[in-house]
């Protein structure tokens, strides 16, 4: 009896774990430590990290802004294509309304020579006449003198009777002038000849055998620099630049004359820490603008029909309220829309212009020269008056 009791009153004893159970947490930990080795190895030899400075500013214009003023242009010459059409219909009808009355009035000129030639002949005519009447006359009453006079008798000798007077020819009366003709009428001044279509488009483009007047675009327009330093290069751009060229591109030019200004609080370098102290040292708000202005142009080559040119460029930058001449090498041209490009670059000091090439902490140092560019792009004014 007693055994039953102690069976009812114990709880039956729990089967002990076995070790792969409790080494699995361990295990799977290492499994997933080696996975995560072996994609590290093999994300590094696929990745390659390059630390490169921030890029400047393109120096070439805007894609969009040169297609939009490219739309501009097209549409300039659209409209003056259909003015054009337009004047030359009018034109036309004017010129076939007037057509027959210029006929009519060339048959009247031609028709009133003919009858003031016929009244010369009428008067030249009727003089001579007279001159023939007068003449006949003189000879009948010469001859009426003869026959009066005294005829010789039967019984006079020949010998004895008187020889005959001659018959003296009656004196030529003096020539009556010729009548003058009358003035001819003038010949009218022929009309200046004209195509039946002929068009003037807005703004017929660069003419390099003309002094022309230019003006630049400014959103097509950029001026900028590039500098070097310890560290790495870099480039400045601004697209606010404005201003206009007069000139005659077919050799060298005394009288050119040009101003180019661009705003420095708009040159950006890409960094914005570095502009701020770009605009630090340039003293911005004081010394708002870097201006060039060109006094003459020296031609190294010149091909008007090809409309090409390159040469110097002789004149001035003031930068920093600093005023430095300079010879800047250009090239120009003419692209397909009819604009005038021209790039040129020099190299500048800064301490020229009072400027102190910045340092950081005398590792980082920038050079004192730096290359100041222009990439102008402008459009025709046309001629250009002759004291310009």
């Amino acid at each position: 009896m007693s055994e039953p009791a102690q069976e009812q009153g114990s709880a039956p004893a729990a089967p002990a774990p076995s070790r792969l159970v409790r080494w699995a947490p361990t295990l799977a930990g290492l499994a997933l430590a080696g996975v995560g080795f072996g994609a590290l190895g093999v994300a590094q030899s696929q990745v390659e990290i390059t630390v490169r400075p921030p890029e400047a500013p393109a120096e070439g214009p805007d894609p969009l802004a040169l297609l939009r003023d490219d739309v501009a242009t097209l549409q300039a010459d659209l409209s003056a294509l259909s003015k054009g059409l337009g004047t030359n219909l009018e034109q036309l009808a004017r010129g076939l309304d007037g057509a027959s009355a210029e006929r009519d009035d060339d048959q009247a000129r031609q028709l009133a020579k003919l009858q003031q030639r016929l009244r010369t002949l009428e008067r030249a005519g009727s003089t001579r006449a007279e001159r023939l009447g007068r003449e006949l006359a003189a000879l009948r009453a010469e001859l009426a003198k003869r026959g009066a006079a005294p005829v010789a008798s039967e019984e006079t000798p020949l010998a004895q009777a008187p020889a005959p007077e001659p018959i003296p020819e009656p004196a030529p009366e003096p020539a009556e002038p010729e009548p003058a003709p009358e003035p001819a009428e003038p010949e009218p001044a022929p009309k200046k000849k004209r195509g039946l279509f002929s068009f003037k488009l807005a703004g017929g483009g660069p003419d390099f055998a003309q002094r022309q007047r230019y003006q630049v675009i400014a959103s097509l327009s950029r001026v900028g620099f590039d500098a070097k330093s310890t560290l790495h290069d870099f480039s400045g751009v601004t697209s606010k630049v404005r201003g206009w060229l007069t000139t005659r591109l077919t050799g060298d030019d005394a009288h050119a004359r040009g101003h180019v200004e661009a705003e420095v609080a708009g040159l950006k370098t890409g960094v914005e820490g570095r502009d701020e102290e770009m605009l630090k040292r340039l003293e911005a708000k004081t010394h708002p603008k870097i201006v060039f202005e060109l006094s003459r142009l020296e031609a190294k080559q010149s091909d008007a029909k090809a409309r090409t040119y390159s040469g110097l460029a002789h004149g001035a930058f003031q930068i920093h309220g600093k005023r430095k001449e300079v010879t800047v090498p250009v090239q120009i041209e003419v692209d397909r829309s009819r604009r005038l490009v021209a790039k040129g670059e020099v190299g500048l000091k800064l301490t020229d212009f009072g400027i102190d090439p910045p340092s950081v902490a005398g590792a980082i140092n920038m050079e004192n020269e730096i290359k100041v560019w222009l990439s102008l792009r402008l459009r025709s004014l046309g001629q250009a008056e002759a004291d310009q």
